[in-house]
Formats: structure tokens, C-alpha cells, sequence
């Protein structure tokens, strides 16, 4: 069975430039509040994840941002010196004590997967953003959450787009095995797709798991990757409708 979690989604050479300028965004020197941001399942965590496993010690990554402001400074204090809070301790000793911290530091926090940026996390974090001035923090949102003011909350900004039907011909040869049906159903794919990996990953996970399974029952029928598999692939995910 194919390990989708050890395949590269952004080894195209389109991609070079937006993991250079996550590179540049998370390394610069300056404090303050960032933001990438892109739609549901177009790869924003996949391609963090991608960047941060090569990343040093001074990269804090909290992997689901926290529902209350408190829980976000008591995982990154964690993370910097495995220690935590007090439950006497106030939420205004707490920015103090993780400002003082970080300032130390050359280091990026990096909170992904934040939902709403109606929250009362993120509404707090905003709000107090003048009592951790010294801390770099890059916030990972769904496009949909974005508001028409974000150049007022965040020093910077980058957004992840949805990948090109070239994009995509690259990323499908990394199943040799079903690569030339891929490539032939190309249109498709990106079609049903629209270029979001979320839902390019769950169309082909059908998909293979039909054929395996086809092989396992000696199903004649389905034992090879074909239009007709991708296409139910794509319905059973309501893709397209019949």
C-alpha cells in the first residue's frame, strides 16, 4: 500500500519560489505577527511540515492552535523550557514571563491549523500583540477565515495557491506504477480537483484502495487503475454527481 505521507506534494519546480519565501519569512530577524494562508486541503500543513523537518532547534511548531490564549503560551513555553505554569499564575505574569523568554532568541513560532480567526485565541492574541512584541509568530489559516484588514494585524503575509495542472503532472509521477493512466486522465483529475491536494489525496486513496482490494478478491474487473475507478473514486468523495 502507498505511503502518502512519505510523498513529496512540492517537488515541482513551481513550488521553489513559495518555499523560498516561507524560508525568508520564517528566518528573518524582525518580531512580530505573520500569516500564510490558503484554502481547506491546498497544502499548507503538508508544505510546513515539509519545511520545518529541516528547520533548527529555535523553530517552535504547535501543530493545532489552542482555544483559549493561555493554552498557546503554555505550549510554547513547554517547547523552549520544559517547564509549565502554575495555575495561580495570571495570564498577564504569563505574556510577561514568554516575552522575556523568547526575546532571547533568534526563533519562530509557528502555530498551524487556526480555524477561525473569529476565535477568542486569536482575538486575544491580536488584542495583546503589544505585550509579546518580542516574540516572531506565524500564524497558518484557512482563506476563508481572512479578513479584509490583514495588512493592519500582521508585518507580513504570503498566501499558498491552489497547484496548476502542471504542478499536478509532476506530482502524479510519483506513482510509476499508475503513472501513465494518471497523466492520461489528467483533464479529469484536475477538473473534480481544482487543484487542491486535499482532495487530489482522497480521489487517489479511493482509487488504489479499490484496485488492492480487487487484487486481494481477484476481482478481474478492477484489478487495474482505469477512468472508470477514478471516476468512482471522484463520486464516492461527492467529487461530481451522477
Amino acid at each position: 500500500m502507498l505511503d502518502f505521507h512519505k510523498i513529496d506534494f512540492f517537488h515541482a519546480e513551481a513550488w521553489t519560489e513559495i518555499k523560498d519565501k516561507i524560508y525568508d519569512l520564517i528566518y528573518s530577524n524582525d518580531r512580530g505577527f505573520y500569516l500564510i494562508y490558503g484554502n481547506t486541503g491546498v497544502g499548507k500543513s503538508r508544505l510546513i511540515e515539509n519545511i520545518t523537518n529541516n528547520l533548527d532547534e529555535n523553530i517552535f511548531l504547535i501543530k493545532n492552535a489552542p482555544e483559549i490564549e493561555r493554552d498557546f503560551y503554555e505550549s510554547a513555553y513547554l517547547q523552549l523550557r520544559q517547564k509549565q505554569f502554575s495555575k495561580n499564575v495570571k495570564i498577564d505574569e504569563i505574556r510577561i514571563r514568554v516575552n522575556d523568554a523568547f526575546k532571547k532568541l533568534n526563533h519562530t513560532i509557528i502555530i498551524d491549523n487556526i480555524r477561525n480567526t473569529e476565535s477568542d485565541f486569536f482575538k486575544e492574541l491580536i488584542a495583546h500583540k503589544n505585550d509579546i512584541k518580542d516574540l516572531k509568530i506565524v500564524m497558518i489559516v484557512s482563506s476563508k477565515s481572512v479578513g479584509d484588514n490583514i495588512n493592519v494585524k500582521f508585518q507580513d503575509f504570503l498566501e499558498i495557491p491552489e497547484i496548476s495542472k502542471n504542478d499536478l503532472s509532476f506530482f502524479l509521477t510519483e506513482f510509476p506504477e499508475y503513472q501513465n493512466v494518471l497523466l492520461d486522465n489528467l483533464d479529469f483529475l484536475f477538473e473534480v480537483t481544482l487543484g487542491n491536494f486535499g482532495k487530489l489525496e482522497k480521489l487517489l486513496r479511493t482509487a488504489f484502495d479499490i484496485v488492492e482490494t480487487a487484487k486481494q478478491e481477484n476481482l478481474e474487473k478492477f484489478k487495474e487503475l482505469n477512468e472508470c475507478i477514478l471516476i468512482m473514486s471522484a463520486i464516492d468523495n461527492e467529487f461530481i454527481e451522477i
